[in-house]
Parts: C-alpha cells; sequence; structure tokens
C-alpha cells in the first residue's frame, strides 16, 4: 500500500519581498550645536547621550538649573524656528528633558526590514509595525490588544499602516490559524487581497452588505461560545479554533449607512471578541465624535495615530493633541492597553509588489508536501 504524504501551509520566505532600506536619512544635527543653541535660547544644558530613527533624531540634556524645566516647552518652540526644523519636547528616561527634532531627510523602512523581526514565537496576528524612535523593531500581537483603531488624515500613511499589519500577519498565520473578513466600502484599499485563502468571506465592498456582516460574525462568536461552554474551556485556542481579524478600511462610510447597527455590533465584538478569538481592525481618516463613538473608542484601548487633520481630531484618537504635529508619510504614535507613554514610530512600507508577491505566494506556492 502506497501512502501520499500530506500537504501542509508554509508561511512565505523573506526573499519574495523587495530588498532592505529604500533610502539613506542625511546625517543628524550635532547634540552640542543643539546644546548650544538651546543655551541661548535661555536654557542651559549638557548632552545626555541621543538616538536616532528613521524620520527623527531624540537628543537628551540635564539642565543646568533645574528650575529651568518649566522654560523647556518654550525653548524648545524658538529651538524649532532656530533650526528650521520641527521640535518636540518628550519625557526622557536618562535626563531631565528630551527634544525629538525631524531629520532634514527620511529613510523609508522597508517591510521587509521589520518583518524579519518576527520571532520563532510569533502568533498569527502578530505584526511587525515598523521602527521606534530608537532605531529598533516595534512588534505586536493584535490579539493581545485585542483589537486596533487606526486613524489619520490624507498623505499620512494610513493605508500604507493597515497593509504593512496585514501582510505582517500574513508572514506569521497560515489558513487554518488564520481567518480574515475585509470590508472596503471605497473598494480601493483591499482589493489586492481578492484570491487569498485566508478569507473567510469575499470581500465585502457595500457598505449595506457589511452591515449584515457584522450582525452575521456576532452570530459567529455566539456559536463559538457555545462550543467553548460545550467543551468546558475559557478560551478559542483551546479548541484550535482559528483566529479571526475583521478588518474595516473606512468606518466613516459604515456610520452613513446604519451608525446604530454598526456601533452595536462593533461595541459587541470588542467586548466579548477577546475570548472567542476575534478581533476588530479598524481603520479611518475621519476619527470625529460621528464615527469614532464614545462606546468604540473606549472598548478599543489600542490606537494607532498617524498625522490627524486637526488637533480635536488627535484628542479623539489618543486622548490629548500631539499626532496633529506628527510628520506624516508613516511617522505615527502607537498608544498600547499596558502603557501610559504612547511608542512613536515610523510604520514600514509595503508596496503594492510586495503584497501582490504575498498574496502570490499563498495562492500558488504556500502548500506543499510536507
Amino acid at each position: 500500500m502506497i501512502f501520499s504524504r500530506r500537504k501542509y501551509w508554509h508561511t512565505p520566505p523573506l526573499d519574495i519581498l523587495g530588498g532592505g532600506k529604500l533610502s539613506e536619512p542625511g546625517e543628524i544635527i550635532d547634540p552640542d550645536y543643539i546644546a548650544q543653541t538651546l543655551a541661548q535660547i535661555g536654557l542651559p544644558c549638557s548632552p545626555a547621550g541621543h538616538t536616532d530613527s528613521a524620520q527623527i533624531a531624540t537628543y537628551h540634556y540635564n539642565l543646568h538649573d533645574l528650575r529651568d524645566h518649566s522654560k523647556a516647552a518654550r525653548a524648545v518652540k524658538a529651538l524649532s524656528a532656530a533650526l528650521c526644523t520641527p521640535c518636540t519636547l518628550i519625557t526622557s528616561d536618562r535626563a531631565h528633558i528630551a527634544v525629538q527634532v525631524a531629520r532634514a531627510e527620511r529613510e523609508i523602512v522597508a517591510l521587509r526590514q521589520t518583518v524579519q523581526h518576527l520571532g520563532p514565537d510569533r502568533t498569527p496576528t502578530s505584526a511587525a509595525l515598523g521602527l521606534d524612535d530608537a532605531g529598533q523593531p516595534v512588534i505586536i500581537d493584535i490579539a493581545k490588544m485585542p483589537h486596533m483603531l487606526i486613524a489619520g488624515a490624507t498623505g499620512s500613511g494610513k493605508s500604507v499602516a493597515l497593509n504593512t499589519i496585514l501582510c505582517s500577519m500574513l508572514y506569521s498565520g497560515t489558513p487554518t490559524r488564520l481567518q480574515l473578513v475585509m470590508i472596503d466600502p471605497k473598494q480601493v484599499e483591499l482589493s489586492a487581497y481578492v484570491g487569498l485563502p485566508h478569507l473567510a468571506a469575499p470581500i465585502i465592498t457595500s457598505a449595506g452588505e457589511a452591515v449584515g456582516t457584522l450582525a452575521s460574525i456576532n452570530a459567529a462568536m455566539d456559536a463559538r461560545y457555545k462550543q467553548m461552554a460545550r467543551k468546558r474551556v475559557k478560551d478559542s485556542d483551546a479548541i484550535s479554533m482559528p483566529r479571526m481579524v475583521i478588518v474595516i478600511d473606512e468606518l466613516a462610510d459604515l456610520m452613513l449607512v446604519s451608525k446604530k447597527a454598526v456601533e452595536e455590533s462593533i461595541i459587541r465584538i470588542a467586548q466579548l471578541g477577546r475570548a472567542a478569538g476575534i478581533h476588530l481592525l479598524i481603520a479611518t481618516q475621519k476619527p470625529v465624535v460621528s464615527v469614532v463613538t464614545g462606546l468604540i473608542q473606549g472598548n478599543i484601548p489600542c490606537k494607532l495615530a498617524l498625522q490627524t487633520a486637526s488637533t480635536s481630531d488627535s484628542v479623539r484618537i489618543l486622548g490629548h493633541k500631539g499626532a496633529e504635529s506628527l510628520l506624516g508619510r508613516g511617522d505615527a504614535l502607537l498608544k498600547l492597553p499596558d502603557r501610559v507613554q504612547e511608542i512613536r514610530l515610523q510604520c514600514a512600507y509595503t508596496s503594492e509588489a510586495d503584497i501582490a508577491a504575498i498574496v502570490h505566494y499563498w495562492q500558488h506556492n504556500a502548500k506543499r508536501r510536507a
């Protein structure tokens, strides 16, 4: 008797992606020069180290007189004018103050640079977002968030950030461990994923149909809970249910069609989805109160804010101002549920060619004999 070997899914190799660095940043400003400039402004200080990343350099300084700390915010505004580049005062973990200075020439971080840091302990919902302000990779697990809200104005890099998260997960999860439900009312951003074996249903492009889809996901979540009760387990992992990630590209379009039904479905998934292995990944250009309602904001603790159009948009997504001052093109603030201070990072750039290569791999080359 001849036994045939079974076919198994294999995650993609790195070499199907574009190469490493897509650009080289220019030199950073000398820390001593910044210290001299601050002293001239009226804030005498001494350098205490610096780090540099793709879009910004972070300088740490000890004040000669701690009583000058109250002058720091005004001095950094004057520094921005003196250097002719955006400067931001932040809390330092090694000195009295820290100043983040935008680099004249930015480095574009490629997806391959960050995905290579996904370790052997990654889960199906692990994602490599980009590089932080110290140049270190930022790796998150959507399931631990357990949901995520992304907001950013046109040109901020919101769509690229969404694609980076999706493609990162496609480097971590096979179709048997990760299912995706994609809702794309604009019919633009998510069309590249058509034919992906991870899709639990065809990509939804009608806002009206999306309302019914969210209701059916709630029903599927209830069915998962009943199955978990029968098996007497507390979460879906115990009975090997695949993780399901609901991706909504533009929440505003859905809220225009049926605000009450959409809000109720999203809140219920946000409250009950974690144990059932169902997670939300929602993006919007308009984080206004009519779109990101108080209940949605409160039930989705993880936020990724790219450059917003206004201070009020920043306050709506983060709870405070700051996102309106970001530099665009992937410069972002990541608010995690277990951290008080946001992480500033440069989101990795995922090209259309990268998406096409990943989708093609899963369609044609991923299932091989063991």
